[in-house]
């Protein structure tokens, strides 16, 4: 992807992360189960702190991590069947 694209991808995931935890402390006052969703909450809010650093980054352009090699995922090696 070209910088702009990690640029605009920064821009959205950073709204996301700005608008979760207002979504987090609805579904807290929503829930029944107290424990349950102070877990939930504390571990969703250390994910987002996690996020945040990566966002920075993708802000200015540049890619959340940076691959060494092919990620055999997006292409993987595909065995001779015959």
């Amino acid at each position: 992807m070209k910088p702009e694209h990690w640029q605009l991808l920064g821009e959205c995931v950073d709204h996301d992360l700005n608008v979760a935890p207002k979504l987090l402390k609805a579904v807290n006052e929503t829930s029944s189960g107290f424990v349950k969703s102070w877990l939930f909450y504390f571990a969703i809010k250390g994910r987002i702190n996690g996020l945040k650093r990566d966002v920075n980054g993708m802000r200015m352009g540049e890619p959340p991590t940076e691959r060494k090699e092919e990620s055999t995922w997006i292409t993987p090696e595909i065995p001779d069947l015959r």
